[in-house]
């Protein structure tokens, strides 16, 4: 493992409990490290060490009000990086389908029942089109059936869609901060994977124990009872409720970098590979949240 690893991005939300930016911070940042993030990410809100707009090290509901009535205007820390589980969460019957679909894809369960779901879901339905007729997808024609677009989107692309849309609040108008922290932690376990030489099976895993580790925080439900609703990879599962094997330990690392804690091991790879890895990460959850929001 790498210990020279000095250059954080550490995901902060406001005063509204809406993602808020990023804090930047560790011992090789400077203001022309910030300087060149925000060249790379320009509507990106940038906090540094010692700017007192950011509270750092939040652990707790009371330190959260204690900072917002100090005047602080964003937050981070392990409170913020994954909320703590509460019986007060709403379940979300739009949720609900969505791991029935997750379920139905585990299982590689016949195309006419994955369709039967989207035309019993409007919204969902909707949102699909969408995706699939969107620039993005650069097609030179229309889809207007669901078969044409389950099948154009393909199951793989689909089930990773499927687990970020999990995120989406459709009754709000920012996207939710753990739709960010989420995406945040797939895309850069996925790409601590690629580094590691890992193969497509391995890869994939990882992306979903990203995605993963805070529907603990969506749902209101402890990693055991989610993991007897989703049928997860045994790599996955033990990264989950165990944090061990090697997803476990770049999952603590994540948790710890999101959290504003400096981890005791990094990834065995190059610090400048490291630093440049979570700047993807954040680039693309920054694009995820636009698109869902």
């Amino acid at each position: 493992m790498n210990e020279e690893q000095n250059f954080w991005l550490s995901p902060v939300i406001d005063r509204n409990g809406n993602w808020g930016g990023i804090w930047l911070h560790g011992s090789s940042v400077t203001a022309d490290t910030a300087e060149s993030l925000q060249m790379a990410i320009p509507n990106l809100k940038i906090y540094l060490t010692g700017d007192i707009a950011v509270a750092t090290g939040i652990q707790s509901l009371e330190q959260l009000s204690t900072a917002t009535a100090n005047g602080h205007v964003v937050f981070a820390g392990p409170y913020v990086a994954h909320p703590p589980i509460t019986t007060a969460t709403k379940q979300d019957a739009g949720r609900i389908v969505l791991l029935r679909l997750l379920a139905l894809l585990a299982q590689d369960a016949d195309t006419t029942e994955i369709e039967q779901v989207f035309k019993r879901e409007p919204g969902l339905s909707y949102h699909l089109f969408r995706l699939i007729n969107s620039a993005g997808m650069g097609l030179n024609r229309e889809i207007s059936t669901f078969n044409q677009a389950i099948m154009m989107l393909g199951r793989r692309q689909m089930q990773r869609w499927i687990q970020l849309l999990l995120y989406a609040n459709k009754n709000e108008k920012a996207a939710s901060p753990l739709l960010h922290f989420a995406a945040m932690r797939g895309n850069l376990l996925e790409q601590l994977a690629v580094a590691q030489g890992c193969d497509a099976v391995t890869r994939e895993q990882a992306f979903m124990t990203g995605i993963f580790s805070l529907l603990d925080s969506l749902l209101g439900m402890s990693m055991a009872e989610i993991g007897k609703n989703i049928q997860l990879p045994d790599p996955v599962r033990l990264a989950l409720l165990e944090h061990r094997g090697e997803l476990g330990e770049w999952l603590s690392w994540v948790e710890d970098v999101q959290a504003g804690v400096v981890p005791s091991r990094s990834p065995d790879i190059a610090a400048e590979q490291c630093a440049k890895l979570q700047l993807e990460a954040l680039i693309w959850a920054q694009d995820v949240g636009a698109s869902m929001a």
